[in-house]
């Protein structure tokens, strides 16, 4: 939805309100509960706030946005493989892809 957004303003940022005001608009359309809004639009805040302190530690350029969640899979791929490891029911070299 936020590319979506982003897509008919190019090179600026998306307002916050216009992304949570759309995502409200379509899930209610798909008929989400007033929690699961309030749940959506608390999403979207939590995300702000963490792409705030990426900019903020330099991890992010001053208008970046995270795109992905690419590398929070790849993390949670990682901790799988070491709980793996960990009680010695798998070596490394069994817990890298082949």
């Amino acid at each position: 939805m936020r590319r979506g957004i982003a897509r008919g303003a190019p090179g600026r940022p998306v307002d916050p309100r216009l992304w949570q005001r759309a995502a409200g608009e379509t899930l209610y359309e798909w008929g989400a509960t007033e929690s699961e809004l309030v749940e959506a639009r608390e999403l979207i805040q939590r995300i702000l706030r963490y792409e705030a302190r990426f900019r903020a530690d330099g991890l992010l350029p001053p208008d970046g946005h995270v795109a992905s969640a690419t590398g929070y899979d790849f993390g949670r791929a990682v901790s799988v493989a070491r709980w793996g490891s960990a009680p010695g029911t798998r070596t490394a070299r069994r817990s890298r892809p082949p």
